[in-house]
């Protein structure tokens, strides 16, 4: 049997979305309005199968000498009743975990819950200043993210923010990094908005190649200044978007870093050591990349990785990609509808 993955892979992720529970909606959303909703909504997995899956994760990454980790996510994970059970599962299982959800569940006690069980970090949404962020969100998202995030730092927890742009909020993506910055948030990303789900509607907000490189040589700048001088924000920059043909143009990158970068130039796509598995157990080689690579708990970690659909994927996006710099298989599938064809952002 040979996977569909590459050596070496010193970890292998889950991004699970463990319920399609929420209490905002999203204007922008990818889980609602698109094919696995419904099914997602009305089949999820029960505990039993969880904690099944699990193992099988720890047996599958512990073959192949493999880190792990799980980010749970949504919907909002707090919303699953047996969520805090799950969490203890994980921790007797020796998994690094964290948490990507919403703001309005979290509680003195239950940060201090999650803390006690192990979450090392959790990441919330700002999408803009107040007016904009509730406008994408829900009325008075963007206060109560604020009042999270305070309690959050009290704890041992790392605070994550993310920025999902498009044009109708470029404008505020400055004032959310000065934000971060100066209240100490310990990581910071944004990432484009990919349309698809509810997001479908987005499609005349994306930018264009020359567009995005403008902002992405602004935000560079941004971050070099808060860098130099000494502010904790670790500003991440997300490996779908196309930051080293920026640091190429810049000539940052020596000979030496060429070489070793080179897969980046033609793929700075994770999904070779990454999967998501959705509510009801379906998994996506990404999670906005809306196509079944396999069914948990059906079938193991081996078949999935080894599927006929997820090696099409990466033969179609990674492995084969030698002559043409891919970037974002999501963004080309949602904008063309086949993935072999070239990013819309990538200059």
């Amino acid at each position: 049997m040979v996977l569909a993955i590459s050596s070496p892979i010193y970890s292998f992720s889950l991004q699970w979305h463990i319920t399609v529970k929420c209490d905002q909606n999203c204007k922008h959303c990818y889980m609602r309005d698109e094919k696995f909703y419904e099914n997602q909504l009305k089949n999820p997995l029960s505990y039993e199968e969880i904690t099944k899956i699990i193992d099988k994760y720890v047996e599958f990454t512990d073959k192949w000498n493999l880190g792990r980790s799980i980010s749970f996510t949504g919907g909002d994970p707090l919303l699953r009743e047996d969520f805090f059970d799950i969490l203890r599962y994980c921790k007797g299982r020796s998994i690094t975990i964290g948490i990507l959800g919403n703001p309005f569940h979290i509680t003195e006690r239950t940060a201090s819950k999650l803390e006690r069980l192990g979450v090392s970090s959790y990441q919330l949404s700002i999408d803009g200043m107040e007016k904009i962020h509730d406008e994408l969100r829900s009325k008075g998202s963007f206060k109560d993210t604020l009042r999270s995030l305070e309690i959050l730092n009290k704890t041992n927890i790392k605070t994550h923010i993310m920025f999902t742009i498009s044009k109708k909020n470029r404008n505020d993506l400055f004032d959310i990094i000065d934000f971060v910055a100066k209240n100490n948030i310990d990581v910071f990303a944004f990432t484009r908005l990919i349309p698809i789900g509810s997001g479908k509607s987005f499609l005349n907000d994306l930018f264009s190649a020359e567009e995005y490189r403008d902002l992405l040589l602004r935000v560079f700048d941004k971050y070099r200044i808060y860098k130099e001088r000494g502010y904790k924000t670790y500003f991440a920059r997300k490996s779908c978007d196309p930051w080293v043909f920026l640091e190429r143009d810049l000539g940052l990158l020596k000979t030496s870093d060429l070489e070793k970068k080179k897969d980046m130039f033609l793929s700075r796509c994770p999904i070779e050591k990454h999967i998501a598995i959705l509510a009801d157990g379906t998994v996506l080689a990404c999670r906005k990349l809306p196509i079944k690579i396999g069914k948990f708990p059906e079938q193991s970690f081996e078949e999935i990785m080894s599927s006929e659909e997820f090696n099409n994927i990466l033969k179609n996006r990674c492995i084969n990609s030698k002559s043409v710099p891919r970037g974002c298989a999501a963004m080309s599938y949602a904008t063309t509808g086949d993935i072999r064809n070239p990013d819309i952002n990538c200059w």
